[in-house]
């Protein structure tokens, strides 16, 4: 679907929720869940997590509807919710770091040393550098759109963007792995 579609639907869907419509939850769910677990996914770096934070967000969105301003960016605004509670998560989770495994993703075996590798590359990166990372080249969302979420403006996004990418292809360079791609077509987007 095209963005500024999936803008009004999520949009209507809001207005539906706020007045009492909670069958208006599935058409965000088709709209935005899969970016809403990729979000709460590229904080918390694990599954179940992940699935908890996004019930979570469904679940709030359900309960805040109303707050939500018409003309706004729907989609950041859920997005921004499923951020906010990932993060909360997270700082949760760092109060037990000692009972849980180093942030480590379940993944298939035959994948686990890429894996290992992304997770060790994406570790040098600080937290708001990992989520532009993440919300540009896997959610492929713009600047400003990412600026909205993470309150900045959008030539910092763009800034950080591509001192992220710098450092993880310094970091694999230096490791002997293989390189990050260039992604220069999109950091002006």
């Amino acid at each position: 679907m095209e963005k500024l579609f999936v803008n009004e639907i999520c949009e209507q869907s809001l207005r539906r929720i706020s007045e009492g419509d909670l069958s208006a939850l599935t058409v965000i769910y088709d709209c935005a869940g899969r970016l809403i677990f990729t979000v709460a996914f590229s904080i918390l770096g694990d599954y179940q997590l992940a699935q908890d934070a996004m019930q979570e967000t469904f679940l709030r969105i359900a309960e805040s509807a109303r707050t939500y301003r018409k003309g706004s960016n729907a989609k950041a605004w859920i997005v921004s919710i499923a951020r906010n509670l990932a993060l909360n998560m997270l700082n949760e989770r760092k109060k037990y770091a000692p009972y849980y495994d180093n942030i480590l993703f379940r993944f298939p075996e035959e994948k686990l040393l890429d894996r290992f590798a992304l997770s060790d590359a994406l570790s040098t990166l600080t937290t708001q550098e990992r989520e532009i990372v993440v919300y540009k080249t896997v959610c492929g969302m713009r600047h400003k759109e990412i600026a909205l979420i993470l309150g900045i403006s959008a030539d910092n996004s763009r800034q950080k963007y591509k001192r992220a990418l710098e450092k993880l292809r310094e970091y694999l360079e230096e490791g002997g792995k293989q390189h990050v791609p260039r992604m220069e077509n999109q950091e002006n987007a």
